[in-house]
């Protein structure tokens, strides 16, 4: 018995091959292969191939721990997390580069940060709000965007079904958004438009925004003006949602690595 219970097994082949009174002689491939299988068929066994006389120990690999194995999970999960909104971002920068002047009002990722371990171990969050509550699996589970800017009421608004994406979810807010008395043609000449634009994004099981909800989720950060190939730009926001109502107080309770 190993020291954690398990049973080694122990495999002799004995290969007494002759051809014509002679010893087989294998070639490396052979013995490669032999070693290939050995190891596939027997999750924790020391085999031994005695080829000629000459033993050839073969160390079968230690089955992973559930631990390792669930990190392995989340390594692949964070990698293809990191090359799709990697993806999603210069595509909308890229998209961008052709908008008329203004259309443009902010742009950002939307990451769901979890509610209880080391936030740190998902550098992308969670993929699907489920996580959260499984109300948020509901129909009209929805996503709600607020442009606001440094002062006055909020300038545009979003709204998408949670069922139709899947998160860090990288997002524009456009002037199709805005919000009337807002136009196309006001927003030009809008003192907004080159300030600072705060991005809000709440989650709600349904679709009408109530506050407070004691099952709704809020996160917000900031898309800054910036000048792109002489074009007025915009940073991308790093939304962190991490936030939940409090019923009592009517206040929004931020994750204290994020307040």
């Amino acid at each position: 018995m190993c020291k954690n219970g398990s049973i080694f097994i122990v495999l002799i082949l004995l290969l007494c091959l002759q051809r014509e009174n002679a010893l087989f002689v294998p070639s490396n491939q052979w013995i490669s292969n032999i070693k290939s299988n050995v190891k596939k068929t027997l999750s924790v066994a020391t085999a031994v191939i005695c080829i000629g006389g000459l033993p050839i120990s073969v160390l079968a690999e230690e089955p992973l721990s559930f631990q390792s194995q669930l990190k392995l999970i989340q390594d692949n999960k964070t990698s293809q997390q990191k090359e799709a909104i990697e993806k999603a971002e210069q595509d909308l920068q890229t998209k961008e580069l052709l908008y008329p002047e203004g259309k443009l009002i902010g742009r950002g990722i939307v990451n769901l940060i979890p509610e209880s371990g080391d936030p740190k171990l998902f550098p992308y969050g969670l993929s699907d709000a489920s996580s959260y509550d499984s109300r948020f699996m509901g129909e009209k589970a929805t996503m709600f965007v607020l442009a606001v800017g440094r002062e006055g009421p909020p300038l545009a608004r979003q709204k998408v079904l949670l069922k139709d994406i899947t998160f860090p979810y990288a997002f524009e807010v456009l002037t199709n958004d805005l919000i009337f008395p807002l136009s196309k043609e006001t927003w030009l000449s809008n003192k907004n438009r080159k300030d600072t634009i705060a991005l809000t994004v709440i989650l709600s099981p349904d679709d009408l925004l109530k506050i407070p909800n004691p099952v709704g989720r809020i996160g917000f950060a900031v898309s800054e003006p910036i000048q792109v190939a002489g074009s007025n730009g915009r940073t991308t926001a790093q939304i962190n949602v991490n936030g939940r109502v409090d019923t009592i107080g009517g206040k929004w309770l931020l994750h204290p690595d994020y307040q």
